[in-house]
């Protein structure tokens, strides 16, 4: 018999996942931010690991993605973080905007 697999609960900090380091502002929203054909994330020991299908249901999940629930994600984000009105109404669009654009794109930036 196999051992049981363990869980392990790992935490990971986003901190830069939006900004790389750099200080979270309205430019967010930049077009050429949405349009980013990066797939962050996607080193090359993982690709033999990819299974087409999932990832294309991935791409459908993540392309439900709207305004109004990066919104509420956004809106969650501690008061003591300082993010003014105008930078979390350009997050959220970022996020959603940025889903509609990975979604769309994903299975042919991976098997092109």
């Amino acid at each position: 018999t196999q051992p049981a697999r363990e869980m392990v609960l790992m935490a990971i900090d986003h901190t830069h996942a939006f900004t790389c380091g750099g200080e979270l502002t309205r430019r967010i929203g930049n077009m050429d931010n949405v349009r980013d054909v990066t797939v962050f994330g996607c080193f090359p020991e993982f690709v033999s690991l990819l299974e087409r299908a999932e990832v294309e249901a991935c791409a459908v999940r993540l392309g439900n993605m709207r305004l109004g629930i990066a919104e509420e994600f956004v809106a969650n984000v501690p008061t003591e973080w300082e993010v003014e009105p105008a930078v979390r109404g350009a997050w959220a669009g970022f996020i959603a905007d940025r889903a509609a654009f990975v979604a769309s794109n994903l299975a042919e930036w991976l098997w092109p």
